[in-house]
């Protein structure tokens, strides 16, 4: 009796921890969905981010930011044909104790407007921001830290 006790016990621990870790999805090597470019406009405070998974055959259309694993980043936009301005904000990265500190290094803007090929405008920024973040299931928000 004892012996099926403990591993009915060890049964319900494994699901606790399996339904808890399911939702805890790393910022690093994921695609997110996000409210707004990532550190494009110096003056918005909070980023709402959703983890995006990629559905063979649907198109994936928003704003993105993707931390990758070699500790840089890029945020930019996949948009419906008729949008013909493009931006990519990259740089590197740092998470430690829930604080993300983001150094934007370049910020590339694709004008297609005036006809194929565009005009290209290239923002060399060169400035780090810090962000608390919070996490819920599969969504993460961003808070600026002043």
């Amino acid at each position: 009796m004892k012996k099926f006790s403990f591993i009915s016990v060890l049964a319900v621990a494994a699901t606790l921890s399996f339904a808890f870790n399911q939702y805890n999805y790393s910022l690093k090597g994921n695609i997110w969905k996000i409210d707004k470019y990532l550190c494009l406009n110096e003056e918005v405070e909070h980023y709402i981010l959703e983890l995006h998974i990629k559905e063979q055959g649907k198109l994936n259309f928003g704003t993105f930011v993707e931390f990758l694993n070699d500790g840089t980043f890029r945020s930019y936009n996949h948009e419906r044909c008729g949008n013909s301005i493009f931006r990519t904000i990259s740089g590197t990265y740092f998470l430690k104790n829930q604080i993300l500190t983001i150094n934007v290094d370049t910020i590339v803007i694709k004008d297609n407007v005036k006809g194929v090929g565009g005009d290209i405008t290239t923002e060399h920024r060169n400035k780090s921001y810090q962000f608390e973040v919070k996490q819920d299931k599969n969504k993460v928000d961003l808070f600026l830290i002043k």
